[in-house]
């Protein structure tokens, strides 16, 4: 017995275009062309050494910070990117500001690169932004030619640091990088906020999935600020119950993830909010205090056999989770 069609019209499902990296077609034509560029071009008749060199100082070798927010008109959400101009390593000191509020005298210290934040002045310290041009990437190059967007592209993508202060930029610049470019990417920066405020951390945790990170296979260096508001009391009581601290924390999970790839190199710096670098006696952080945890942090990241640590911490977190489950029907 045949069964009865449906009545509904099918409407055929369009076909995803698959996204792949750029490559140069190799037909005659093509390869015909780039002789004939090698031959005349005076810039693609130098030696393949030299012209990587040109295209890292055009493109390569530098901390870029990117956000992903409203535009000018605050209506479309739209990519802004700007080149640092004063980086340097991640322990160093933030910049000491004074200013009237309310008739207030106010000192704050505030984070490294703030100034590279358009948002955190306005936001933050609730000061008027100041109107500067930013040094921008210079992309049009890249599209001269095949020949020199191949080339440079390899530099853009593998030599430069990738910066973001917030898990929705960093999420949507991955979603929408190819294959190709996110294994190319060999150098990340994150700023991070832990917090007690568990939407905070859950956005980086949702950011920070493991597919997204297994994804990076050609990650070899992470630069991390960790900005917390935790009271040094407190840090110092949990080091004593527990030496591993803070492995097999909320916080820790989101980072420990980075552990199942071969990371080489890993800069950590560990500083507090605006208003907890403001607590004395007891309750202040002291460089010590900042430089262990971060050199506990680091440890953990790249610890050879992390994968393996973190592979053990999972089944034990989910083997938990049954005994709750068990224990609550």
């Amino acid at each position: 017995m045949t069964k009865r069609k449906s009545s509904r019209a099918v409407i055929p499902r369009s076909k995803s275009k698959k996204r792949v990296p750029f490559t140069v077609p190799k037909n005659a034509a093509t390869k015909a062309l780039i002789v004939q560029n090698a031959s005349t071009s005076p810039l693609l008749r130098l030696p393949p050494e030299i012209r990587n060199k040109i295209w890292t100082e055009v493109l390569g070798c530098r901390l870029i910070h990117l956000e992903y927010q409203c535009g000018p008109d605050d209506a479309v959400l739209t990519w802004q990117h700007q080149v640092c101009e004063d980086d340097g390593p991640e322990d160093q000191p933030g910049e000491k500001i004074t200013f009237t509020r309310n008739g207030m005298h106010v000192v704050y210290w505030c984070r490294p690169h703030y100034r590279c934040n358009r948002n955190y002045p306005r936001l933050v310290l609730a000061l008027p932004v100041e109107s500067q041009d930013y040094e921008t990437m210079h992309l049009t190059v890249l599209r001269s030619c095949r020949q020199i967007y191949v080339e440079a592209n390899l530099v853009l993508w593998s030599t430069n640091t990738f910066s973001f202060t917030a898990p929705i930029p960093f999420r949507q610049f991955i979603m929408t990088r190819t294959g190709h470019q996110k294994r190319l990417i060999r150098t990340l920066r994150l700023e991070m906020e832990w917090s007690p405020n568990h939407c905070v951390v859950g956005a980086w945790v949702r950011a920070l999935n493991m597919t997204v990170v297994r994804s990076l296979t050609g990650l070899r260096a992470m630069r991390l600020q960790i900005i917390h508001d935790m009271e040094v009391v407190n840090y110092r009581r949990l080091v004593k119950e527990d030496p591993e601290f803070p492995q097999g924390t909320f916080w820790c999970d989101t980072l420990q993830k980075f552990s199942v790839l071969s990371l080489a190199r890993i800069e950590v710096a560990v500083r507090g909010t605006e208003l907890a670098m403001y607590q004395f006696g007891p309750g202040q952080w002291t460089e010590r205090d900042r430089k262990e945890l971060a050199g506990r942090l680091q440890a953990i990241l790249l610890n050879p056999k992390g994968a393996e640590v973190y592979a053990a911490y999972r089944e034990k977190e989910k083997e938990l989770s049954r005994i709750l489950n068990r224990r609550s029907a």
